[in-house]
């Protein structure tokens, strides 16, 4: 279920923002950050200085998007602005702030490296987000991000942290054979769609707690080697744990009962083990 769309807010983002389309019902207007050198975000910029800044990028190059709106087409000439021609020929990102940046097509990610942090906070992704096999080397924050569409992370490999608390994601969620090699924050996340973790790896802390499971959750042959949490989480679906390990043992009724905080989730329906 696709959550309303609030009105604009009457505050202003934290950055120099760009302003465009100003009104009297929408002061703010534009949230995006501008483009060095410019006082535009990069969607209006004018053409010729777009081309000028997308030519001085590079891959690996760090970029601050906050607050923008991408179309399709602005979407995709950033991304190839940022490609490794000469090796992968995927997109290499360094710094990558995208917070409260709303991607109004399909975010195609799949592939892509972050060397530095990976920030969406905030971000509203209207179509698919599609991050499968991405590398994030270090912070990835989508804390507070919408997900209108599906969520593709599969395979994706997580280095540090990876923030999800209090996002929601409103078709499916598809974590299959993640890595997470850095503490997982679950936390307060809605999932209103089918959320498929199997055979992810959660090889530091997997936190859950108060995250809500509206349809079919499952974690089938998942493994969880250290601290896990579901404290307070609802499954509404059905749940499904079947061949997954906890710190090295079968996830079973009796490993609920063992692990502090893993005992805690509601099941609206019959969990399988």
């Amino acid at each position: 279920m696709t959550q309303p769309v609030p009105g604009p807010s009457t505050a202003p983002p934290s950055w120099p923002h760009c302003g465009h389309g100003a009104t009297a019902g929408d002061p703010v207007g534009c949230r995006g950050v501008h483009v060095p050198r410019h006082t535009s975000c990069l969607a209006h910029l004018g053409e010729a200085e777009r081309k000028v800044y997308l030519a001085g990028l590079a891959a690996g190059a760090d970029i601050d998007h906050r607050g923008t709106t991408f179309s399709d087409r602005l979407f995709h000439s950033l991304l190839d602005a940022l490609r490794d021609h000469r090796t992968t020929g995927h997109p290499c990102l360094g710094t990558a702030r995208f917070e409260s940046a709303v991607f109004e097509g399909t975010a195609w990610f799949e592939e892509a490296t972050f060397t530095g942090p990976a920030l969406f906070t905030s971000a509203t992704f209207r179509h698919e987000a599609a991050f499968h096999a991405a590398a994030f080397e270090d912070t990835a924050s989508f804390e507070d991000a919408l997900f209108e569409g599906h969520a593709v992370f599969q395979e994706a490999v997580f280095e540090s942290t990876a923030h999800f608390a209090s996002a929601t994601v409103d078709s499916k969620a598809v974590f299959v054979r993640a890595a997470f090699d850095g503490p997982a924050e679950l936390t307060s996340v809605i999932f209103n769609g089918i959320a498929w973790f199997e055979k992810a790896a959660f090889r530091d802390s997997a936190r859950f707690e108060e995250t809500t499971f509206r349809a079919t959750a499952s974690f089938a042959e998942a493994v969880f080697e250290r601290d896990t949490r579901f404290g307070a989480a609802a499954f509404q679906g059905h749940a499904r744990f079947d061949g997954a390990t906890l710190q090295g043992a079968p996830v079973t009724a009796v490993a609920f009962e063992d692990y502090p905080g893993f005992e805690a989730p509601t099941f609206q329906h019959a969990a399988h083990f």
